[in-house]
This record gives C-alpha cells, sequence and structure tokens, in this order.
C-alpha cells in the first residue's frame, strides 16, 4: 500500500552530478570566478538569468567549452576542463557589482527525502536544518516527486539535494480516505467525478458495482446516475463496472467548493430493498463520523448477520454471527467486496446458494447451539 516503506526510490546520478559540480565550484574559485551554465543545471547560475550578460549568437567551436558567444559588462568567460557539460568559469572585473545569484554561490552537498503518508509531509535534513515542505501529494511518482522536491530546494537555495527518497509511516492514528493518497476516478462518456468510496464485486473483468460516492459538479452527477439507471458501465480508474440492479442516488451541497457529494447505492446493499428474485444481498461498513471505534471486522460481522435475518427465512440469533460468517466466507455462500475510501469493508450474500443446508449442518455438528 505504501509504495517507499519497504523500499526507497534512488537517483544516482544526482549524487554523481552534485559532486561533479562541486569539484568544478572549487576549481573556479581557485580561479577567482565563479561556475556557471548556459542550461537550467539543478543549482547552478544560468547565464541567459544573469543581469549584464547577453547572448551574442551561435559558436559551436567556442574556445570556452560554451554553445554561444557570450557578452559580460562585468567579467569574463573562462573555459573550465573536465566542468559538466555547458559550464564556464566567470570571472568578474575588481570591484565589479555581482548580480545576486553569483553572490549567492554556495558548495551544495546531497541528502535524503523522508515522505511520511501520515502527515502528507517531505522532510529533508540538510545540516542541523530541517526543510520541510507539506500538503505533498503522495500518489505522485517517486521519479516526479523527486523531481519537485528538488526543485522547490533550489529555488529556497537550500544548499541540498535529494538523491534518495523512503517512506515512514509516522503517526498511524491519522486517517485518510485514501491511506496512499491515490484517490480514483469515475468516468462515462460525458461526465467525470472524483470518488470519495466504492464497493464493487471482486472479479477484476466482470466486476459489479454495489456502491460509488462521488464529488462533481450536479450535471456531472447526473449523468452518471443516468448510465447506471440505463444499466450501463462506469469506468472506476479505467476498470468497467456494471451496476448490480437498481440504483438510488443522495445529494448533498458542498457550498465552498460549488459542488456536491453524492452517494450511488444499489436496493441489494439498502435494508428491506432487496427482492425475492435477487440472487445477491450486500452487508457495508462506512467510516463513522466519531472514528471507527469498534473493531471492522466485528462491525461487519453484525451487519452481515442483520442482512440474513432480512433475506432468509430461517430464525437467526445474535449469537451467530462469527461462525455464520467464518463458515459462510469459508463455503462460498459469503464473499468479499473490494471496497475503498470511506466503504471499509463489504460482503457479498450469495442467496441461491444452500444457507439451508449449511445451517443444518452447524447445528448438527453443534457448532450454532439453538
Amino acid at each position: 500500500m505504501y509504495d517507499l516503506v519497504d523500499r526507497s526510490f534512488e537517483n544516482s546520478s544526482i549524487r554523481e552530478e552534485v559532486s561533479a559540480i562541486t569539484d568544478a565550484q572549487k576549481r573556479a574559485t581557485e580561479m577567482g570566478g565563479y561556475l556557471v551554465s548556459e542550461y537550467a543545471n539543478h543549482f547552478l547560475p544560468k547565464l541567459e538569468t544573469l543581469e549584464g550578460v547577453s547572448r551574442r549568437g551561435y559558436r559551436p567551436n567556442g574556445d570556452d567549452g560554451l554553445l554561444y558567444g557570450w557578452d559580460c559588462s562585468f567579467g569574463t568567460l573562462k573555459p573550465l576542463p573536465g566542468s559538466p557539460y555547458g559550464c564556464a568559469v566567470l570571472i568578474p572585473f575588481r570591484g565589479a557589482e555581482l548580480p545576486n545569484a553569483l553572490q549567492e554561490e554556495k558548495l551544495w552537498t546531497v541528502g535524503e527525502a523522508v515522505l511520511d503518508y501520515s502527515t502528507r509531509t517531505v522532510s529533508v535534513q540538510a545540516g542541523d536544518s530541517l526543510i520541510t515542505f507539506s500538503s505533498v501529494n503522495p500518489a505522485v511518482a517517486s521519479y516526479t516527486l523527486l523531481r519537485d522536491i528538488n526543485e522547490a530546494l533550489v529555488e529556497r537555495n537550500a544548499g541540498v539535494l535529494a538523491w534518495r527518497l523512503t517512506g515512514k509511516v509516522g503517526n498511524p492514528q491519522i486517517q485518510h480516505l485514501y491511506e496512499d493518497g491515490r484517490i480514483p476516478m469515475a468516468r462515462n462518456e460525458h461526465a467525470q467525478a472524483t470518488v470519495t468510496g466504492f464497493a464493487t464485486t471482486s472479479d477484476r473483468w466482470n466486476a459489479s458495482l454495489v456502491y460509488i460516492g462521488l464529488v462533481a459538479h450536479k450535471t456531472a452527477l447526473e449523468s452518471l446516475y443516468a448510465t447506471l439507471l440505463q444499466r450501463k458501465a462506469l469506468s472506476l480508474d479505467g476498470t468497467s463496472v456494471l451496476p448490480d440492479g437498481h440504483f438510488r442516488m443522495e445529494t448533498v451541497p458542498l457550498p465552498d467548493f460549488g459542488l456536491y457529494h453524492a452517494g450511488l447505492i444499489c436496493d441489494g446493499a439498502l435494508p428491506g430493498q432487496w427482492s425475492s428474485q435477487d440472487e445477491s444481498a450486500y452487508a457495508l461498513v462506512f467510516k463513522h463520523p466519531e472514528g471507527d471505534k469498534v473493531n471492522i471486522e466485528a462491525r461487519l460481522e453484525r451487519t452481515v448477520t442483520a442482512r440474513l435475518k432480512e433475506v432468509l427465512p430461517h430464525p437467526l440469533k445474535d449469537e451467530w454471527a462469527h461462525d455464520l460468517f467464518t463458515q459462510g466466507l469459508e463455503k462460498g455462500l459469503l464473499e468479499r467486496l473490494r471496497t475503498g475510501g470511506d466503504c471499509l469493508a463489504g460482503i457479498c450474500i450469495h442467496l441461491e446458494k444452500d444457507w439451508t443446508g449449511i445451517m443444518n449442518c452447524l447445528l448438527e455438528q453443534s457448532i450454532l447451539i439453538v
């Protein structure tokens, strides 16, 4: 679930490049100058951004190792053999006023970045200082996240670049809708919406949709709902899901965002709405506003028992909840749903299976006590 907790992402080329640049910087300092570059080369001053420096034109055989000719009002450019491509030494005239980018030059180093999935922050240790970035999207690809971190470090002139990215769960008590940060989308041919939660059957290629929570403009929600009412498939994060029976929708406005939140759920998952002709009924467990103080599995067992009391013709005792749940899963009468977001867990109850037979068997074995 957390990609970077058990493994790290490394870009060793950053470490090698920083080493080569700092070595060239030291040699440039010995020459009385500053290392500059024609390109966006990490933290080096870029020639075309320096005040008082202008480009004269293309020069493929420049003896200073640069692709273009440059005019500098406060100094001269000289080659530095063995320096990174596109780099040269800018040696200022005595007493010349230097641009800020040259005055702020420092020797950089490399460090490690740590992504905290709990707080959605990234921390980079730079000597005695700890640099922290907040509101990080943990779902971004590791390469992209490391690149964005380094761009921010350069902008801050932090003196350190991250070459390695690891992850941790600093505070497991902090709960997020999607722990790994990957927020799915639901789409039809005309509209899309952010998914706040879902429940589908586990068959990846022929999945049935049981519940979905959506956030979008009202017209988009109505379009997606119409698709389900027509018994057509939606795309749930790239997977096609067909509605299992008739769906109902309830919406709540989100005035701060100009959007609506909608809950769409099939009749088979609603108490009292199943039909005797249905092959399946469903039991779902959702996030509670006050937190999940009760074990999710225990809540699921109780919910399944309540649904069984409704859909089976046999009287059931509350004490049978755990045994019916475990035996039903073992013998294929119950099947776990694939869930996410605000839907914590779900079960498909196969009504066409022989519930009478399994209950008689469990009673005979004294697993169920009357």
